[in-house]
Formats: C-alpha cells, sequence, structure tokens
C-alpha cells in the first residue's frame, strides 16, 4: 500500500514536472517570436496561479501567462503585507561590485561617523526616492555617496541644480525634504550622462537603487529599521 501511494506521488510530480516544462518551452517560443534578440534565462511560476515570472538580459523582470499572449511590467505585490515579491527577486539577482562605482560622478553625504557606506542611484523626482530621504531622516552613522539619474528633462533640471550648487549636500536636502531650490544654477560640467549610461551597464533599471560596499543591492525599504538590517 504504501509503495503504491509513493508511487502515484513520484508519478504525480513528473507530470507535473512535464507540464511545466511544456509551459516553459511554450512561452520561451511565443517571447522569442516577438523578439529573436531577448535573452531569457529563467521561467518560473508567480506566486499568482497561472502566471509565470521571466528574467530577461540578466536581471530584468516581467510577467506572463502561459500562453505569453499578455505582459505584465511591473511589481508584484501582495497586498496584505505590502510584501514586493519583484523587488525581491531583482535583489537576488543584481550584484555591483563596488570598485564599478566611478566614485567621482557621486558626491557624499555624511551623517554621525559616517562608519556604515553605501551607494544610491537616486532621481530627484522619483517619489519613491524622495520617500527614502525622509525614511533616512531616522537613520544615523552613515556615508552616502549620491549618483544623480534622471530620466526626463524636468529631473535633469533639477539634478543639473544640485550637482551645480556651491552646497549639494545642503542643495540635495533643501530639493528632496522641502521641495526647494535654493540655487538656480544649470551651467557646470555634470555627470548626469555618465550615471545614465554607467548605471544601464550595471544593470540599474530604477531607483532608488541602493548599493552596500559588499555589492549587495536594494531598490529600497519600509522603514529605518529595516534599512538598519541591511547595512550591517
Amino acid at each position: 500500500m504504501k509503495k503504491s501511494v509513493f508511487a502515484l506521488l513520484i508519478s504525480s510530480l513528473l507530470l507535473a514536472s512535464s507540464a511545466f516544462a511544456s509551459t516553459e518551452n511554450s512561452i520561451r517560443a511565443a517571447l522569442i517570436h516577438h523578439n529573436a534578440n531577448i535573452e531569457i534565462n529563467s521561467i518560473k511560476p508567480s506566486q499568482i496561479k497561472g502566471l509565470y515570472e521571466v528574467v530577461y538580459a540578466k536581471n530584468n523582470i516581467i510577467y506572463v501567462d502561459a500562453k505569453a499572449k499578455h505582459v505584465l511590467d511591473g511589481n508584484l505585490i501582495r497586498i496584505k503585507d505590502n510584501h514586493n515579491f519583484t523587488e525581491e527577486k531583482a535583489s537576488k539577482l543584481l550584484k555591483i561590485e563596488w570598485s564599478s562605482l566611478k566614485m567621482d560622478d557621486s558626491f557624499a553625504i555624511k551623517k554621525g561617523d559616517g562608519s556604515r557606506e553605501f551607494a544610491i542611484f537616486s532621481d530627484t523626482d522619483c517619489q519613491y526616492c524622495i520617500a527614502f530621504e525622509k525614511m533616512l531622516e531616522g537613520v544615523d552613522n552613515y556615508t552616502m555617496h549620491v549618483f544623480l539619474l534622471s530620466f526626463n528633462q524636468e529631473s535633469a533640471k533639477h539634478a543639473m541644480s544640485i550637482w551645480c550648487a556651491d552646497s549639494r549636500e545642503k542643495a540635495w536636502h533643501d530639493w528632496m525634504l522641502h521641495r526647494q531650490n535654493s540655487e538656480e544654477k544649470e551651467d557646470c560640467a555634470n555627470p548626469l550622462e555618465h550615471n545614465l549610461k554607467n548605471g544601464h551597464a550595471l544593470g540599474i533599471r530604477g531607483t532608488p537603487t541602493i548599493v552596500r560596499k559588499d555589492g549587495r543591492v536594494t531598490n529600497g525599504v519600509k522603514n529605518a529599521e529595516k534599512f538598519n538590517e541591511f547595512l550591517k
């Protein structure tokens, strides 16, 4: 009796595995049909039945149905606790070597003893970046290297004003925390194009992207307590 139950279980697992392999092949074929140059790294069932997670070009994530007729490009979030499955997966996929960061294209902000060091790729007009800055008011003892990323002309204007200011730190805090542009300067040499190009090369697709010295990456945290854990 025990053997037959065990055999039935194994048979069920094999059938399920075979069914998924068939679905995976169908999804892969459909995506390649639409884009012959797509580099598909993995296809797995997501947390939602009938929806599949596709990782492509090393660290990009989309979701598709079983026939890849529909694509969802965005974050998959569990409502009850606001857990972001997409962000969780992305942080596991992406690792950035600290030595690959071009520090001359950033400016540093030190708080407390400055002992905990991290870099951030941030957009002056990104709401998540603004929320992150406000969250940092509850964090102490860090040095933050700010790499300005701008995805449109308005954001670039604000970023340029911050970079060209006599005090970048003051201009940054004035804008990110109070939406005040204290110094209207937009005519100095700046790293905005470099940051956009290098950010893309590093696999950064959105803001904020925070990098620890050991290369671990996150796209943001909910609160100061969680960020303190990240910096450990």
